[in-house]
């Protein structure tokens, strides 16, 4: 069985989700830096990660050669 590459519409979905995490993760981040709130920032950081993560895997994918 070869290894084939993820169709485009998998590697758009991954950017656009990796996306949104990244500006709901940014969003909530600055709700906890006006309201004080560390747990806030916190949560905001680790979704801003996880978007992060999912444009770069998908960016990874996308040049990968077969």
């Amino acid at each position: 069985m070869t290894a084939t590459r993820p169709g485009g519409g998998t590697l758009i979905a991954k950017f656009l989700v990796g996306l949104l995490f990244l500006v709901v993760g940014l969003a909530i981040m600055l709700v906890g830096v006006f309201n004080q709130g560390a747990v806030l920032i916190l949560l905001g950081g680790l979704i801003a990660a996880v978007g992060l993560i999912l444009i770069v895997l998908k960016i990874i994918a996308r040049n990968r050669p077969l």
